[in-house]
């Protein structure tokens, strides 16, 4: 049988878990709304518009569109070979 101050104990450490969860929780709502907010301000900017086309047409999340916008798309790559050169593809 478990002593009573060890089942207080766990359930205090149930209990702040919870919370911590919830906090967490709410932030990241918050960074997606304003993510959201961000990208609705201008919608026809280059790279708002490619974000809310993959989210659109491809069905990828907003954050999974945002990031591949920001991180691949927006690249300057001039050919096949700087292509593969990113992707870490050997010649």
């Amino acid at each position: 049988m478990d002593h009573p101050k060890r089942i207080v104990d766990q359930r205090l450490l149930q209990d702040r878990r919870a919370e911590r969860f919830r906090v967490i929780k709410e932030q990241v709502k918050m960074i997606e709304r304003t993510r959201l907010q961000r990208l609705q301000r201008d919608p026809a900017e280059k790279f708002n518009a490619m974000v809310f086309l993959l989210v659109r047409i491809i069905g990828l999340s907003l954050e999974t569109a945002e990031q591949l916008v920001n991180q691949i798309l927006s690249r300057n790559l001039r050919d096949r070979k700087a292509v593969a050169r990113y992707a870490g593809r050997p010649r």
